[in-house]
């Protein structure tokens, strides 16, 4: 069974039950492309997008900043390592050193996972130095009705592709 689906449905319904909101922001760091793209694909206004669909706002640095200087500790990533407010990548982000958790990090260079689309597997591909720890860090909005509504009208291929 997919993970993206109780993840989705959890990220949708708790939130919006403990918050009694209709839209509000999450963020995403990660290096495995299927993640990446789910968030690309799923939610609203989400930076960095692999199609390019949106442009960096304000909001998506400001959230982007607070979170990495408030928070990095609390999602296993390094206090040495380095954001990237242009192309919002998180250098070194897995360093041991500085707390990062380098048991995200695959010997040989591979993601964990990939992604449906083949042109989400190579956007990281070329962004990501994946031995070394980089991920890339994501501000997208949650709207109740727009993201429900991505979620479940969505093709749902699993065509694998060869990085």
């Amino acid at each position: 069974r997919r993970i993206q689906s109780p993840l989705f449905t959890k990220c949708l319904v708790l939130a919006l039950v403990n918050l009694w909101r209709m839209s509000y922001w999450i963020t995403n760091i990660a290096a495995s492309p299927a993640g990446i793209g789910a968030v690309s694909d799923y939610f609203v206004d989400a930076f960095p997008d692999y199609l390019d669909r949106t442009m960096c706002t304000q909001k998506h640095l400001d959230i982007a900043r607070s979170v990495l200087r408030h928070h990095r500790h609390e999602f296993g990533c390094s206090s040495k390592a380095v954001f990237d407010q242009q192309r919002f990548i998180v250098y070194r982000s897995n360093q041991r050193e500085g707390g990062g958790s380098p048991e995200f990090v695959k010997e040989d260079g591979m993601p964990v996972s990939m992604y449906r689309n083949e042109l989400c597997n190579q956007f990281v591909k070329q962004r990501l130095d994946l031995r070394a720890g980089d991920e890339l860090f994501q501000v997208a909005r949650v709207d109740l009705l727009l993201t429900t509504a991505k979620f479940l009208f969505s093709p749902r291929s699993s065509a694998k592709s060869a990085w």
